[in-house]
Parts: structure tokens; C-alpha cells; sequence
């Protein structure tokens, strides 16, 4: 059980979800996604997180399709996804400030370094804060843009390995890819293990 099908299957869909109109769907929507950022403590910050992320479904439910097809009309359809996923990516990371941030002050500084990147005296500040240089934060972040963005999602290849072993009978396939799993993460961890930034969760 996923927080995002608990907050579906025992919030959102009790409140009407959307079988009630348009309006009771937004109703329900920002409903679910402000009680789901309060879920992870009791700040206003955790509250901005959530209405943000309540406001892009709204967003998206009300206009999505509409944006999509006028781009449509002047993009191909691979540059139109290439928009889509680029603004989608750049709007959750900015709720994602609010959530990591203590504070609104903090978030704004943060949402301030981030769109003056052209700055050439705050940019190694904006990479890291931990005595990593520039050139390195650089290599960094494209590397692990990479891995986030190229291979098949998590949930995905464990419903792949799950649905080879259940028509095979067998644990063989599931069991490399929990090995291969947890080879990675060991790695992970290992790069990681340096770092003096604590588990987000640990705050709460």
C-alpha cells in the first residue's frame, strides 16, 4: 500500500472523487493533496507541497488536454512530449522545494537560487553545499538525470519480473532482479554513505 493509493482509495474516492461534476472533483482533488501533505507533518510548508500538487491536477484535468493539442498543432508529437514532460518535471520539483525546505524563507532562497542559475557566483552554491566543486555537481546531475530518466520505472519492472515468474512457476527471474536490486542500492549507498544530509524522513 502506496501513500498516493491510500489517499485514491480512502480519501479520494470516499469525498466523490469525480463522479460528482467538475466542481466536486476539484473540491475532492485539492482536499486529498492538502491533507496528504499534512500526512507528513504539521507545517505550512507540507501544506504549500500538497496545494501545489493539488492544484496541478486541477490544472491538468481542466486545461491539460487542451494545452497538449495546441502543441500538438505546432510541434511534432516527440518535441510535444519532450514540453510536457519538461514542464511537468519542472513543476513538481518546485513543490518539492517547499517540502525539503524548513521554512517559507528557506524556500524562497532556494526557489531564488534556482531560477538565477545564470549566476555565475551562486552557481556552485546551487549544485551542493557540501565542499563539491562545480565541474564535478555538473557531471553529477546529468549522470543521475540519466539514470532517473532512461530505464523503465521501479514498479513497472517488478510487475515484468513478477508476471514472468507467476506464468513460469518459478522464483529464478524475480530473484535476479531482487539481487540486481539490491546490488545497486548497496552502491548507492556506498557513494552516499559520506554525505551529512540526514534521511528526510528521519525529521519526523
Amino acid at each position: 500500500m502506496t501513500l498516493s493509493a491510500f489517499l485514491r482509495d480512502y480519501l479520494y474516492i470516499p469525498l466523490g472523487g469525480n463522479r460528482r461534476g467538475n466542481l466536486r472533483r476539484v473540491i475532492n482533488l485539492m482536499v486529498t493533496m492538502l491533507l496528504g501533505g499534512l500526512w507528513h507533518g504539521a507545517s505550512w510548508t507540507f501544506v504549500a507541497w500538497g496545494g501545489l500538487h493539488g492544484f496541478y491536477l486541477v490544472a491538468h484535468h481542466g486545461f491539460g488536454g487542451m494545452f497538449t493539442r495546441c502543441l500538438a498543432h505546432l510541434l511534432p508529437r516527440t518535441a510535444t512530449v519532450l514540453v510536457a514532460w519538461l514542464i511537468t518535471m519542472l513543476a513538481v520539483v518546485v513543490a518539492w522545494v517547499f517540502f525539503r525546505a524548513v521554512d517559507f524563507t528557506t524556500a524562497s532562497t532556494m526557489l531564488l537560487a534556482m531560477f538565477s542559475i545564470m549566476d555565475t557566483d551562486s552557481f556552485p552554491k546551487i549544485l551542493f553545499n557540501a565542499g563539491l566543486d562545480t565541474s564535478r555537481g555538473i557531471w553529477l546531475i546529468l549522470t543521475w538525470s540519466l539514470v532517473a530518466v532512461s530505464p523503465i520505472n521501479s514498479n513497472n519492472l517488478f510487475d515484468r519480473h513478477l508476471g514472468t515468474c507467476m506464468q513460469s512457476q518459478s522464483v529464478a527471474w524475480f530473484s535476479i532482479g531482487a539481487a540486481v536490486t539490491m546490488i545497486a542500492a548497496l552502491i548507492a549507498i556506498n557513494e552516499l554513505r559520506a554525505s551529512t544530509s540526514p534521511f528526510i524522513y528521519f525529521n519526523f
